[in-house]
């Protein structure tokens, strides 16, 4: 779930608790976990649960010039944490192995999917000014350590799926103006999580099933069915993994359907990250959401940009592929897909898919496997009116949503909000908003005005190297 009008920030977490063992530095973490979200109210995106370590705070503009003037990086061997049932522990003592005395500029926290070796997908700064709270300061608010003198680092975390390994950084100054960096990687990966699809003739994944067959009706009108009532899939997962390291453009005209589309997600290893970004004109600050195009390329990205890589990928494979919103009454709002095909609405949110957090039901028809889950949001459903989609979600969550909105663009519409008046702003593309509910009793309206005339630069976005995968 977004607010509309938050601060791009490139990796965002929260202070925690600091627990310090003398002559140790001790990081107790203090996370919001994903839990089974009961039907209750709009759902809690990934964004409430990016706290990598108690230690972190939300990242600045300081965090890109970490490496701006390295002239050395030491890359240690990649290690297993301790593990028990309160989480992962990463122990390892922090040496000096140079000739020379080395000041802490600061420590990167990287979190991985798919091993240490790829490319992050959250990183996290802390500087200079926390190395006391964190206990890693020994002369006064510094850092320093002499040839050969070492500190030892012991942080904890609680299990998580978002990230399955990590590395830290330890970004040091020399006496005559170069930096040394320690790089400390972590694979937190079992056997069973380092399996590849690039050999795996199969089709199914963790709670996908080409197979299925079934269509329960869950409310009046409504059925949850499989991914694959819009179409079978006629890639394995190898061939799948074979496309990874296409262009966008060619995945694209590779994918023929939803499933496919799913398989190609989960393969990839998109990943759910925070990246709006806003600009602000004429009294109002604009929320805009990655592409479909760039969201492919970036494999990363938010509720809406997840929808626009769905719209992106399935634009040309079924009568119309567009965006179904939820908002709270005080703005906060949520965006996932529905896929029109011969009179049935299919609705589908993409960020129950991600493979680091899959929240998804096993594809078994079996009414249990559905309600353990976040059943409304977390599977697919069809109708042949979207109304009745509407009303299983006021009937079923305790704090209904105040407003539901539909629409179809290329990508999901830029949005702002004005606090004074609790209104959602559009921007205007003569979409047409068909507004599905609209609570009377609270004061949150809905409102078109003309596109911003800025918008940001997608592409200095980098692209995601797929070749790791």
């Amino acid at each position: 779930m977004k607010k509309l009008y938050p601060i791009l920030t490139i990796a965002a977490a929260v202070l925690s608790i600091i627990s310090v063992v003398i002559s140790a530095i001790t990081l107790s973490a203090v996370l919001k976990l994903d839990s089974d979200i009961e039907q209750s109210s709009l759902p809690q995106s990934s964004t409430d649960d990016k706290q990598q370590s108690s230690h972190t705070e939300e990242s600045s503009e300081e965090e890109d010039q970490e490496s701006s003037s390295l002239t050395e990086d030491i890359v240690f061997d990649i290690k297993k944490p301790n593990i028990d049932n309160s989480g992962w522990h990463f122990e390892f003592p922090i040496k000096n192995y140079s000739d020379t005395q080395l000041t802490l500029n600061s420590i990167l926290v990287l979190d991985h999917v798919g091993g240490p070796k790829t490319p992050y997908r959250q990183k996290n700064v802390i500087g200079s000014e926390r190395f006391v709270e964190i206990n890693i300061a020994n002369q006064g608010d510094a850092c320093v350590l002499t040839p050969g003198e070492e500190h030892f680092w012991n942080d904890w975390h609680p299990l998580v799926d978002r990230f399955d390994s990590r590395t830290y950084v330890f970004v040091f100054d020399t006496d005559n103006g170069r930096q040394i960096s320690y790089s400390y990687p972590f694979d937190m990966r079992t056997e069973a999580d380092d399996f590849s699809y690039a050999a795996d003739d199969g089709q199914d994944l963790k709670t996908l099933r080409h197979s299925a067959d079934f269509e329960n009706e869950v409310s009046h009108g409504v059925y949850w069915v499989p991914a694959n009532a819009l179409g079978k899939s006629n890639l394995t997962n190898a061939e799948i993994h074979g496309m990874l390291t296409a262009s966008p453009d060619e995945k694209k005209d590779g994918i023929s359907n939803l499933y496919e589309a799913i398989q190609l997600y989960q393969i990839g290893l998109f990943s759910y990250s925070d990246d709006n970004i806003t600009t602000v004109e004429k009294g109002l600050t604009w929320d805009h959401r990655k592409p479909g195009f760039d969201s492919v390329r970036t494999n990363s990205g938010g509720d809406s940009s997840s929808a626009n890589w769905l719209s992106y990928m399935l634009a040309d494979d079924y009568d119309e592929v567009g965006f179904f919103a939820l908002y709270n009454p005080d703005g906060r709002g949520h965006t996932f897909n529905y896929i029109l095909e011969d009179g049935w609405y299919y609705f589908i949110d993409m960020t129950y898919y991600c493979s680091n957090d899959i929240r998804s039901a096993v594809e078994s028809g079996i009414t249990d496997d559905y309600r353990s889950t976040d059943y409304i949001l977390g599977n697919i459903h069809k109708t042949n009116d979207p109304q009745r989609y509407a009303n299983y979600i006021l009937e079923r969550f305790n704090t209904p949503p105040a407003m539901l909105v539909m629409y179809t663009a290329e990508n999901s519409l830029s949005t702002a909000f004005i606090s004074d008046t609790v209104t959602v702003v559009y921007e205007d593309k003569n979409t047409e908003l068909l507004t599905l509910h609209d609570n009377d009793s609270d004061d949150l309206t809905l409102e078109l005005r003309p596109s911003p005339s800025s918008a940001p630069d997608w592409s200095l976005f980098p692209d995601f190297d797929f070749s790791y995968l």
